[in-house]
């Protein structure tokens, strides 16, 4: 107890969690921040996507947090025991969010990553996402079946589903921030992660040795990990991914542009306000 009471006495942080929509930086983010000396940063260690879907549609979240007594709150003592800030960087911890800063409280910071839609909905399906054809297809979630995409779920194609999905996490997560004290919480969009954005991750979550790791996170910065396939640089390819099918926002057809402005015209201004 009296090394714990230490700890906390010289960090401010004891744990932050990581989030998006899959596709965006998780696996790259986890392995940066893993390069500090006073840290552990897991990727998708704790929530399981097969609980996601019907926790959110029945509304009892037990199961999820189930998780965070089994793999979160163990791995949160034994890091703080040694001197060490534990962090999770996962696509599948936003329906935990809530209870993880009801948990940890001002010790803990929460930090959401985001990629543009149109390139996210075109990784999201190379990936499988929503897409029953795919060899490696990914459910998360489903929508309430009272919404109007949930009315119409079984006919609607799997590119509307991902925009869907942009919106819905990162509207889920962007809300619940709103609701936090200033200083715990931070958006990030992964097109514009580089080693400055990586050095205000450091500060941000009180992670130590950053300049000791430069050149080592800077090698990390360099290499496409966990990228789509045929892109160029496919050493650290995600191995669930198919090359991608769909192509730029400029070859879309009238369909895919009304789906496209639909699901992001609420937030696409206020993640990424000077495109």
């Amino acid at each position: 107890m009296l090394l714990s009471r230490l700890i906390r006495k010289r960090s401010n942080v004891s744990c932050y969690f990581i989030t998006g929509t899959g596709r965006c930086g998780t696996m790259l983010v986890s392995r940066l921040l893993s390069q500090g000396q006073n840290t552990h940063c897991d990727h998708e260690c704790s929530i399981q996507y097969s609980k996601m879907k019907p926790a959110y549609l029945t509304g009892d979240m037990g199961h999820l947090y189930e998780e965070i007594d089994a793999i979160i709150e163990p791995r949160t003592t034994s890091h703080n025991r040694k001197g060490r800030i534990y962090g999770e960087s996962s696509g599948l911890l936003y329906l935990a969010f809530d209870e993880l800063y009801r948990r940890y409280g001002k010790e803990a910071r929460f930090i959401l990553l985001t990629r543009r839609p149109d390139t996210f909905v075109r990784s999201a399906l190379a990936r499988g996402f929503f897409d029953p054809d795919h060899a490696h297809c990914l459910e998360h979630l489903r929508p309430h079946p009272t919404a109007e995409i949930g009315k119409r779920w079984e006919t609607a194609n799997a590119f509307e589903k991902c925009l869907w999905y942009w919106d819905f996490v990162n509207g889920l997560v962007y809300d619940f921030f709103l609701t936090l004290p200033e200083g715990l919480w931070k958006i990030q969009p992964i097109e514009t992660f580089d080693i400055s954005a990586c050095q205000q991750f450091y500060r941000f979550l009180e992670i130590e040795g950053f300049e000791k790791k430069r050149e080592a996170i800077k090698d990390l910065l360099s290499v496409r990990i966990n990228g789509t396939p045929g892109l160029g640089d496919d050493r650290q390819r995600n191995p669930w991914s198919v090359p991608m099918m769909v192509g730029d926002r400029s070859t879309w057809d009238t369909n895919q542009q009304e789906a496209y402005d639909r699901w992001t015209k609420r937030l696409f201004g206020i993640l990424y306000p000077e495109s």
